[in-house]
């Protein structure tokens, strides 16, 4: 274990929103175009789904987040519950959301093309040869390797994961891809294109891992490299295996206290909609999140829907074993920005800010992004790829 680092990225809709704004597409892969999707296309079957139609009346009555289906459904879950108790029957929602399955395949399918897919692997071939070390350099490996110079020198230089960064040790990646595309796995995968697995004969490593240092230079660590990805909530071309709902019970049903996802502890009328229960979270994901040192979360919005997730990297937050950075969309970099973030990110573990101690908030860290401002990891634009 000492001589690994574990790292665990925790990846949004937000990246595939910037691919489709970097090739200037008109629509993406947001709830707001997939509702246009299907009252273009399904007009017609939609008259009778019952999220679709609250949907439309939240966004007549200029509802912010109108467009959220999930959400939708998991308010008017919370209504019925309050008005007709545990028993209420949910047939109808199951059903409606059962269509909403498959028209977001559709939808998928549709606006992910094939020149989609060939540009995103375009944008992950090498961008530079260093022939005097054989190492290559390309965007996925800008975001595997160097992420950390993203934070401000006084961050890099107090992250505690830092101590485990010497030559030789593995890096280890773990990648939650919570969208049901592929095109973060087709941008981070590891190839002949963008890498050589046996760069030395009589040595293992093959990876560059940039060292945080107070100052902006380059310091390579000569490491080795494992990856995997993971998709949580399914895949578009599977429908039945796209996971649509909510991640907390208590979005519902607040008088529950314990979060816990047993079969015996999850009401009847709750299990077809709860994601963690399908996902099997803690059977599946759950050895990668305890041993991580660090959480990396990019193109989250950091809301309650993904609630199990924040709680679950709270935990080895609290236990002082981990680290997390969250990449933030924001027009204005400033300090405020960040604490916003953070307290966010806090209230949807249930703590408030205020509450939480110094050493819980001091291994958080926030990296204000935009698409004018230059940076390492998760770029598309290679103009716009940071140099050290």
């Amino acid at each position: 274990m000492n001589n690994t680092l574990r790292i665990v990225y925790l990846i949004g809709n937000g990246f595939d929103i910037q691919v489709f704004n970097y090739l200037n597409k008109p629509v993406n892969t947001s709830y707001r175009d997939f509702f246009n999707f299907i009252n273009w296309k399904y007009s017609k079957e939609i008259e009778s789904n019952i999220i679709v139609r609250r949907m439309s009346e939240k966004r007549n009555n200029g509802v912010k987040g109108w467009s959220d289906f999930e959400s939708v459904l998991g308010l008017m879950l919370k209504e019925e519950f309050e008005m007709a108790g545990p028993g209420i029957n949910v047939a109808h929602y199951n059903e409606a959301l059962s269509r909403l399955q498959f028209y977001f395949s559709d939808f998928l399918n549709t606006i992910v093309s094939t020149d989609i897919l060939e540009a995103v692997n375009d944008l992950s071939k090498e961008v530079d040869h260093n022939l005097s070390n054989g190492f290559r350099e390309s965007l996925p490996l800008s975001t595997l390797g160097y992420f950390l110079q993203d934070l401000t020198p006084e961050e890099r230089e107090s992250m505690k994961c830092r101590e485990k960064i010497n030559h030789h040790i593995e890096i280890d990646y773990t990648f939650l891809n919570f969208n049901y595309t592929a095109l973060f796995d087709n941008y981070i995968t590891l190839d002949k294109f963008n890498f050589d697995p046996r760069v030395y004969i009589n040595s293992e490593n093959n990876f560059h891992f940039q060292k945080p240092r107070r100052e902006n230079r380059k310091d390579p660590v000569f490491t080795k490299i494992k990856t995997r990805i993971f998709h949580p909530h399914g895949f578009q071309h599977t429908p039945r295996s796209m996971l649509f709902g909510f991640d907390n019970i208590q979005q519902v049903d607040e008088s529950i206290t314990e979060v816990t996802y047993g079969s015996k502890a999850v009401p009847d009328f709750a299990k077809p909609f709860l994601k963690p229960y399908w996902a099997e979270n803690e059977k599946y994901y759950e050895n990668y999140l305890s041993a991580a040192d660090l959480f990396v979360v990019f193109g989250h919005s950091i809301g309650e829907t993904d609630a199990y997730w924040w709680k679950r990297i709270m935990k080895n937050l609290n236990e002082e074993k981990s680290e997390l950075i969250i990449y933030n969309y924001a027009i204005n970099d400033t300090q405020s920005e960040k604490e916003q973030v953070r307290d966010k990110f806090l209230r949807n573990t249930n703590v408030e800010p205020s509450q939480v101690g110094d050493s819980v908030k001091e291994r958080i860290f926030v990296v204000n992004i935009n698409d004018e401002r230059e940076r390492f990891a998760f770029q598309i634009d290679k103009e716009k790829l940071k140099k050290l």
